[in-house]
């Protein structure tokens, strides 16, 4: 999400740095995270649920919160969507420009595309609507990938060449193996994890 909005900032060097708008964005939402985190915890204990507002009673104050809740999701939505449409248009984008679409059928398609994802993660939400749930799921799975699997492949594909034509044999022999055995240990965690969530959902 931040390089796509860095490059359509009008300033892209304000993006980063200690007054920057990715630090006092980030600094922002912690905070607001960590103050619901605490106070919630502290209420409820240990009968907090997935999302604090399913502990919330149907009160005046409550629903009112619950409504603004709503209207957060529905404007912080357009952020978290715009980098899954500048990702998957253009290049449905050009194929339609190829088939000699017009200017207006493409709006249209476009239209209904952004709907379509919109309409997909409101199924996901419908579908699954204790957090705890779905959770472990993502991060085992973007976890693992992100910070062990992919990595390791990257490197090998990206640095391969280049470490053979000029590192030692040793150095060859480390480069592979230790990239392997992240790639491995990753895949490991990552399968356990699943399984692990999978029964645990099962005897839910």
């Amino acid at each position: 999400m931040v390089l796509p909005l860095e490059n359509k900032l009008k300033h892209p060097e304000d993006m980063l740095g200690w007054t920057g708008v990715l630090t006092t964005g980030m600094s922002l939402v912690t905070i607001v995270y960590t103050y619901c985190g605490f106070f919630g915890y502290i209420t409820y204990g240990e009968d907090v649920q997935g999302s604090i507002t399913l502990n919330l009673p149907d009160t005046g104050v409550n629903i009112a919160v619950k409504i603004l809740l709503i209207f957060v999701v529905f404007f912080g939505n357009v952020l978290q969507m715009y980098v899954i449409i500048e990702m998957l248009w253009p290049p449905l984008r050009k194929r339609l420009e190829m088939r000699k679409k017009s200017e207006t059928v493409i709006l249209g398609l476009e239209y209904l595309f952004r709907v379509g994802v919109v309409c997909f993660a409101m199924l996901w939400a419908i579908a699954i609507p204790n957090l705890d749930e779905i959770i472990p799921f993502v991060g085992i799975t973007a976890g693992m990938l992100l910070s062990l699997i992919i990595p390791s492949i990257v490197d090998l594909i990206v640095f391969s060449r280049v470490r053979f034509e000029n590192d030692s044999t040793l150095q060859k022999i480390w480069f592979v193996v230790h990239n392997a055995f992240l790639c491995l240990m990753g895949c490991f965690f990552l399968v356990s994890g699943l399984q692990a969530n999978i029964v645990s959902l099962v005897n839910k």
